[in-house]
């Protein structure tokens, strides 16, 4: 049975030529979707970090995050005619978004108290962790509540987190290495258009393994979804 958008009711015989499931479909459509969410994220920090001259202040951090709202609507798009009240995707992620950004703030002042100023490989991999697993967390929560086995969700995001600790660390320590060689910082416009392309490219890369994992996990979820 298929359910109307964001409604308990079903959709009739007569309709459901309309609306079909494809779990390949399904798949492509939330890969563009997060993708595209994760390009236009990574190319406005980018452009930020480009124009100011730093990418680790708060105000890049908390741009990122505002930016994850780009993602978190796009993803509704296409769950939308699939998931039963989808509309609470999108509180319920940003939530998580804004837990990771807090939790991310108070690990580097905690790290850097204990180890002695910033240290770039810790904090690259906290930064991963407590960005990621908030958000993963509670749509978690929200799955679980309509489709069956939703803690196949968590792992599907652990999966691409723990891929993803090769390439933080590799960013981590060209970052580092870049820093130490470069002598004072150019900003302006051309900067911030140069770092917005290379950041774009980055996430598109990078959008595009986590969703096309995640992707798979929620067409499996919504054609496993409880009785109502």
């Amino acid at each position: 049975m298929v359910l109307k958008a964001n409604t308990d009711q079903f959709v009739a015989d007569a309709e459901r030529h309309e609306r079909t499931w494809s779990g390949a479909a399904f798949w492509w459509r939330w890969v563009g979707a997060t993708t595209l969410g994760w390009v236009i994220g990574y190319a406005i920090t980018g452009a930020l970090a480009g124009l100011t001259g730093e990418s680790e202040t708060p105000l890049i951090r908390g741009a990122g995050t505002v930016t994850a709202l780009v993602t978190i609507g796009l993803q509704w798009v296409v769950i939308r005619p699939w998931l039963v009240r989808a509309w609470r995707w999108i509180p319920v992620s940003f939530a998580g978004e804004a837990i990771g950004l807090a939790l991310l703030l108070a690990t580097q002042v905690l790290l850097r108290n204990l180890l002695g100023g910033e240290t770039v490989i810790p904090e690259a991999l906290v930064e991963l962790l407590v960005t990621a697993l908030p958000t993963a967390i509670l749509q978690w929560l929200l799955l679980r509540t309509v489709a069956q086995r939703a803690w196949r969700w968590l792992l599907a995001n652990l999966f691409w987190i723990v891929l993803f600790i090769p390439v933080v660390l590799f960013f981590a320590l060209l970052g580092a290495a870049g820093a130490d060689d470069r002598g004072a910082t150019v900003t302006g416009i051309g900067p911030a258009v140069t770092q917005a392309g290379i950041s774009a490219v980055i996430g598109a890369i990078l959008g595009f393994i986590a969703s096309a994992i995640t992707g798979a996990e929620m067409a499996w979820l919504l054609r496993h979804q409880k009785e109502r």
